[in-house]
């Protein structure tokens, strides 16, 4: 959980729960949080979620060869999100349809 500032959470892997808050945050998250995203069984009685909340906030994924695959990953998991940052370390994709748009 952020403050009010701009903020950079960084994602340590597992069932990571990000609530950034106010400000420009940016959430870098790893291979395993975004399995865990993916994943619809409960850990810890907890569901991995990513919330921006206000203002321009990014994911950024942290490796290489990841995919981000917004077909795979529950509506309401990611949410707030503006920016998403592919560049880590090389050859990382987003996958989406329309319907992830929204």
């Amino acid at each position: 959980v952020a403050g009010l500032g701009d903020d950079t959470l960084i994602g340590n892997g597992g069932t990571d729960v990000f609530n950034a808050g106010a400000g420009n945050d940016t959430i870098v998250i790893n291979a395993d949080n975004l399995a865990k995203l993916s994943s619809r069984v409960l850990s810890n009685h907890l569901l991995a979620r990513v919330d921006g909340g206000g203002n321009t906030d990014t994911l950024k994924l942290a490796g290489a060869d990841l995919n981000l695959d917004l077909t795979q990953i529950d509506n309401g998991r990611i949410q707030d999100i503006e920016i998403i940052d592919l560049t880590g370390s090389g050859n990382n994709t987003l996958t989406l349809n329309l319907n992830e748009l929204s």
